[in-house]
């Protein structure tokens, strides 16, 4: 939550034009995948949904399942 409110504190400034990248570490199983993109949802929801929001998705060697990345498909992907 602080660390939210820090970010959401620069992002509501109009005189700033930062970017911000998060770094989401998805593992291959289903479950603790989806407690990261839960935590990521929430973190978005409490900066009020930025435009200056980037992911940068850190996939290992056992993927999760396709249906499971789709939903990153409408999220600015910095890296993947």
């Amino acid at each position: 939550d602080n660390f939210a409110a820090t970010i959401n504190r620069y992002l509501s400034n109009p005189c700033l034009h930062q970017k911000f990248v998060l770094r989401l570490d998805i593992p291959g199983d289903e479950v603790k995948a989806e407690k990261v993109y839960q935590k990521y949802v929430e973190f978005k929801q409490l900066c009020e949904y930025p435009i200056q929001l980037s992911v940068c998705l850190n996939l290992h060697a056992d993927l999760p399942s396709e249906d499971f990345l789709l939903r990153f498909y409408s999220e600015k992907l910095f890296a993947c």
